[in-house]
Parts: structure tokens; sequence; C-alpha cells
């Protein structure tokens, strides 16, 4: 990892409330696989002193993307930042997904923000030729991110565009697709889609492997203050150091 100030090539608003901010940096073009994250200093002024963490959104060339949604100060001020400002990142961290070509086909499932991490990996599997469905859930169309490089099937709550309902409900409904295939879900989202996703795969057995969502004030374990229940053993890991991407059956959500 490194420490090193970047400067913002690109921010624009995506949705109602989903941003994109790109900036150039080659030693994570390099050195970053899908699904690690970044700590990013917002600002050098309290009470925003502390980093705050963002997947690896994409990498093209030597541009890095991030998304954030705006939920507080901290990412309001981010949101406000423009081209040609400079950030403050540490990078890559944590431990990304998992590929192999063990599998016929990955599932891709994200919610909300919880959209972050895949356009990286799915880029890597377009370029390795590995077959992947995507799966994006929102709560209504306003919330919704325009993707141009890849297919994926929407469902939003309320039933204004796409599939009525949330995203591990549209999945539930293609199930019978899989069935006969070996498949490995990747998931991301709130820890209720999550929670919704580990039980209905009580009756199918997928391989899934999933990307926590957790504050995480120093991004390198030094804090423990993002730990997540092992379900194996006693002791519990943390995600910014063990994860962010854990397999569903290793931990407790």
């Amino acid at each position: 990892m490194k420490d090193e100030k970047c400067v913002i090539t690109e921010i624009k608003k995506l949705s109602h409330s989903i941003y994109s901010l790109k900036f150039k940096s080659n030693f994570l073009k390099v050195n970053s696989l899908p699904g690690q994250f970044l700590n990013i200093k917002i600002d050098n002024t309290s009470p925003q002193i502390l980093r705050r963490p963002f997947s690896i959104s994409d990498i093209k060339k030597d541009e890095i993307e991030i998304l954030f949604n705006v939920v507080g100060k901290g990412t309001a001020i981010l949101s406000m930042k423009k081209e040609g400002d400079y950030i403050d990142v540490l990078g890559p961290l944590g431990n990304g997904f998992k590929l192999n070509d063990d599998y016929e086909k990955y599932i891709i499932l994200g919610g909300g923000i919880g959209i972050a991490p895949f356009p990286y990996l799915i880029r890597n599997l377009r370029e390795k030729n590995i077959k992947f469905d995507v799966f994006f859930g929102y709560r209504n169309v306003n919330d919704i991110v325009k993707f141009n490089a890849f297919h994926y099937e929407v469902s939003t709550d309320d039933g204004s565009f796409g599939f009525k309902g949330n995203v591990i409900e549209m999945f539930l409904s293609r199930i019978d697709l899989y069935m006969d295939k070996k498949v490995k879900v990747f998931a991301c989202g709130p820890n209720i889609m999550l929670k919704n996703l580990e039980k209905i795969n009580q009756n199918y057995g997928f391989e899934v492997e999933v990307s926590i969502e957790s504050y995480m004030a120093c991004g390198i374990g030094i804090c423990q203050g993002c730990p997540v229940q092992s379900r194996n053993e006693n002791k519990n890991y943390l995600v910014c150091k063990d994860g962010p991407c854990f397999n569903l059956t290793d931990i407790i959500l």
C-alpha cells in the first residue's frame, strides 16, 4: 500500500445521491485487485479528520474511480471537490474477490451503493472471458446508476423501474437458470440484503462471497474498530485487514 496525494480528474453526480470521483494513480493501477478498497482523507480540519473507506470501483488506464453516496458531512465535502483538487489516498487495502476457473458462471448482486466494487470486477471477468450475470437493486428509479460497459438487470423496491422488489427477490425469481450450473455469487450491499441472501442460500448451497460495508477508521487493522464474528472460530475478523471480502460461511453477519 501507499499513501499518496492524487489529483482529481473528474467528479460528477450519477443519480439522486450517488457520485463518481476519478483521480490519477499509476501505483494503484498496477497494484490493485477487484474488491480492495481505499482510505481517503476527506479534509484536514476537524471533525472530518478521519479517513473514509471507499471501494475501488473501476480502473481504466491510470485513472481510478470511486462511487459514493452522500450520507454525512464527510461525503458532502467530498462531493464538492473539483477537477484539479488533490485528495490524500491510502491504498490499496484489504483482500479482494477470489477468482478461479472452478465455476461455469459468476453471479453479481449489488444493492444500493453496494454496486460500487463491481465495475472493476466485471472488467476483469470480461478480460478473462469468464461468463457472468449482474443484478443491481435500488430503492427507486431516481437512484439508478447507468452503466454502458456491461449488461445488468435492475430491480427497484417501489417498482418504478425493472423488477418490483429488492435485488435478492429478483435473483430468486431467476434462480432456476442456475440450478444445473456450478456458479459462484459475489454480493455487496446493506447487511439486511446479505442476511436475506444467506437465508435463501440455505436451500441452494451456492458458493457466496460477500463484500462487507463497515466504518474503518485506520483501514489497516490497528484501531480494531471493524470486527466481524467468525462462524467457525472463537475470534473476530477485522473487515479492513481480513476482508472486506469474505466467504459467507466464514462469518456471522
